[in-house]
């Protein structure tokens, strides 16, 4: 989901296209890539006009005006154009950097080439990702990067030093059996985690970490997504969960379900 910053329209992925959304008038018009149907995964404006688009195996750019699509090629550090076998997100970091996750790594996107690549100028080094499933890469206020891997764990990259730090968890947790899908850091400078098994709070001065799960009054462990309000609660969505909404000095969740009128109770 993206907002267009000119229009208001909201761009929504789906199992087989580009959904462009007026949030005023409700009209939705849908656009599909051409003789080939895409899942649309994730995608985020690159400039004013153009959508970088994560699509199952593809990556694509969508300009918004023409409303048409290109593929991106995908080189590896060989300069070799490279198959990807899934593609999962796109992000932007804190210095402007387009990034591609993949079950290969992670891909910077050049707009002035208009293709994807190992590195990228003034970029951090990802090159020992190249062999990792990566779903997600979030860079904190303090300029480490927070890399979400399948079986590999979540791991705090610092760009500098080019140490990593893989996030301790829970003796009964393995990070071969987990999956870590979405990243966030709240306005008090924690590292919020959803995997397929629950949710992490990291204390990025300590690296001590928090886990939540149905025990924890979760109504469901598989998380993927995360979001902070105006008041500092932290809302989890889950997958065929619902939502839940952390209360007040993380002492639990409430649930919140839509019945079949489409009424939110908790």
């Amino acid at each position: 989901l993206s907002e267009d910053s000119v229009t208001k329209k909201f761009w929504i992925g789906s199992s087989s296209c580009l959904n462009e959304f007026d949030p005023v008038t409700f009209v939705n018009n849908r656009y599909y890539y051409p003789n080939e149907q895409l899942e649309f995964s994730d995608g985020i404006f690159v400039n004013e006009k153009d959508l970088l688009l994560a699509c199952e195996y593809k990556v694509l750019l969508f300009d918004t005006h023409k409303k048409s699509f290109i593929q991106i090629p995908v080189f590896d550090e060989y300069n070799r154009l490279k198959d990807i076998g899934r593609i999962e997100n796109v992000c932007r970091d804190n210095k402007g950097n387009f990034m591609v996750m993949s079950n290969a790594g992670v891909f910077f996107y050049n707009a002035e080439k208009k293709i994807c690549e190992r590195k990228i100028y003034g970029g951090p080094d990802f090159s020992f990702l190249n062999h990792y499933e990566v779903f997600n890469v979030k860079q904190d206020s303090h300029g480490y990067y927070w890399i979400a891997t399948n079986k590999k764990g979540l791991i705090r990259y610092d760009m500098i030093t080019k140490k990593t730090v893989t996030v301790s968890l829970p003796n009964t947790i393995k990070n071969e059996s987990l999956r870590f899908d979405i990243i966030t850091e709240d306005s008090r400078g924690s590292i919020w985690a959803g995997s397929s098994n629950g949710l992490f709070k990291i204390n990025t001065v300590s690296m001590l970490t928090e886990y939540f799960s149905e025990g924890s009054g979760l109504n469901y462990p598989e998380i993927n997504a995360i979001m902070e309000d105006n008041n500092h609660l932290m809302w989890i969505g889950t997958v065929g969960g619902g939502i839940n909404k952390m209360t007040p000095l993380n002492t639990g969740f409430k649930n919140f379900n839509l019945n079949k009128n489409g009424v939110g109770t908790y």
